[in-house]
């Protein structure tokens, strides 16, 4: 388990933040949304740190993600925060080894964020029209996202060494 306030992690939700903004929305094409990197972080604290630490990454990755969108200021802060608190629920009753159950809640937890985010955007703003377009959007995110996310979990686990060493004993001698 890391420390929350420490360099390497406040350092690689930057990293994730400057992936998101700058990077990434040059990657989007039609059918294909690029990851979101800030979401899988709070979802690798959720899997790999057992939840310890996912409300208040959840919390820290709202505010950067509200300080940098057009959206009113909170909205991606209270929906991560609640999406943490829920996805700390989700994991005490899923087998945190199995791919799949990795897959369907990083799908699960991705799409809620940004169904919410978007909902509670359009009832605060609502200059809009509803449109199917926000909700193809939010499936197509939360899609890439799941997909990227063991590649996501590989380079992240190599960046906080998360290995863990086995030893191993000799038992006669």
């Amino acid at each position: 388990m890391r420390r929350l306030v420490s360099g390497k992690v406040i350092f690689y939700l930057l990293l994730c933040l400057a992936l998101d903004v700058s990077v990434m929305p040059f990657f989007r094409f039609d059918f294909f949304y690029p990851p979101g990197f800030l979401y899988l972080m709070v979802f690798y604290s959720a899997f790999v740190w057992h939840g310890r630490h996912t409300l208040a990454l959840g919390i820290v990755a709202g505010l950067l993600k509200d300080l940098v969108s057009l959206q009113p200021l909170g909205i991606e802060t209270a929906v991560l925060g609640a999406a943490s608190f829920g996805l700390v629920l989700m994991i005490q009753t899923v087998d945190r080894e199995s791919l799949v159950n990795r897959f369907l809640t990083c799908f699960i937890f991705v799409l809620s964020v940004s169904f919410l985010t978007w909902a509670l955007s359009g009832f605060l703003v609502s200059s809009s029209p509803v449109s199917w377009y926000p909700v193809s959007a939010c499936l197509k995110l939360a899609f890439s996202t799941s997909m990227a996310m063991p590649v996501f979990f590989y380079f992240t686990g190599r960046w906080f060494k998360e290995q863990q060493h086995l030893k191993q004993y000799e038992l006669f001698g």
